[in-house]
Parts: structure tokens; C-alpha cells; sequence
């Protein structure tokens, strides 16, 4: 949303201040040094900063699990994605901008905590949950003749060599894990 990109290029400018706060403070990497009030001040802006971040991720998550329990499904099926090596990716140099952005956003969506929330009031129904296997490759298999082809995660069409089938490729994977046998 625009109030949290507004927060987080803030915070992003809140954090470049306290760094150069810090080296104000301790020009000669001093054992012992005073950090000014400025500086306290700046580093609690932060936090009230990350705060409501918090607040803004928390509060889309319970609308999103507020939207599916509105008429509870029977099942629901999750992917199980390695997030840890989807972000750590971020880090290598030879990274485009834009993969390194969609690392970032995926890291901030906070997918483990969405899928706890999402298991914890789903108590409350008769509904299943069914975490597909880390591996199951849902984008990567065609919906109609099960053709299992590599993609780039640029990629957001999926074309299938076999039964020449143009199908979005995140609609492609919904179908795969509708059709997941558990």
C-alpha cells in the first residue's frame, strides 16, 4: 500500500541519519562513547516506525485469512516454499534490481506467520489443511497434460510444449495444487 512504502522509505532515511548520528558520536571507533539525545530520539522513531509496519503486515494478514473463512472451504492447500533460500538469494551480486526487490518483498510478506495465523483460526472450522510438499512442482507442471517444463521466475506465462496451452502462470499453479493429491 502507499502508507507502507511511505513508512519504509522513511524508516530507510530515519536509518541513514542514525548512521551518520553514530559516526558523530564516535568519530575514532572509541571504546567509550556518549550518544547524544538526537540520536536516542532518532533510534525511537525507528521502532515506532517498525511498529507499524508490524501493525500493516499483521492487519493485511487478517483480512486475507477473514476473506477465505468467510465461507469456509473444506480444504485448504498451502505450499510449503523455502523462504530462507528464496531470500538468501538477495545477497549474491550478479542480481538484477528487480530480483533483488522480489526477494525483499517476499522475505516482508512474512509467509511463515501467515500460515500460522491461517492454521490457528481454522480450529474453529471443519476445514483441512494440506501443506504441499516443498518440491512439488506447481508452477513448473502444466495444468492439463502434467508436462513438467523449467521456468525463469520472470516468466509470468506458461506455455506448454505438448498440448500448446497459454495459461498464466500463477493461475497454472493454483490449478496444479487444486488438483494435488494428498
Amino acid at each position: 500500500t502507499k502508507e507502507y512504502k511511505r513508512l519504509n522509505n522513511r524508516k530507510k532515511r530515519l536509518q541513514r541519519a542514525l548512521s551518520r548520528k553514530y559516526i558523530k558520536c564516535n568519530p575514532n571507533n572509541a571504546k567509550r562513547y556518549k550518544l547524544s539525545n538526537n540520536y536516542k530520539k532518532n533510534k525511537r522513531l525507528i521502532k515506532r516506525i517498525d511498529k507499524r509496519l508490524m501493525n500493516i503486515r499483521d492487519d493485511y494478514h487478517n483480512r486475507i485469512i477473514t476473506d477465505i473463512l468467510f465461507k469456509p472451504p473444506k480444504v485448504i492447500i498451502l505450499e510449503d516454499l523455502y523462504i530462507q533460500e528464496m531470500s538468501s538469494k538477495a545477497k549474491r551480486d550478479d542480481m538484477t534490481y528487480e530480483q533483488k526487490q522480489a526477494s525483499k518483498n517476499i522475505t516482508e510478506a512474512s509467509l511463515r506467520k501467515f500460515r500460522l495465523l491461517l492454521t490457528d483460526r481454522i480450529r474453529k472450522y471443519n476445514t483441512k489443511i494440506v501443506i504441499a510438499d516443498k518440491y512439488y512442482p506447481s508452477t513448473k507442471k502444466c495444468s492439463c497434460c502434467g508436462n513438467i517444463k523449467i521456468m525463469e521466475i520472470q516468466d509470468r506465462v506458461y506455455n506448454c510444449d505438448k498440448c500448446n496451452i497459454k495459461i498464466d502462470r500463477d493461475l497454472n499453479a493454483a490449478i496444479n495444487l487444486a488438483n494435488y493429491k494428498y
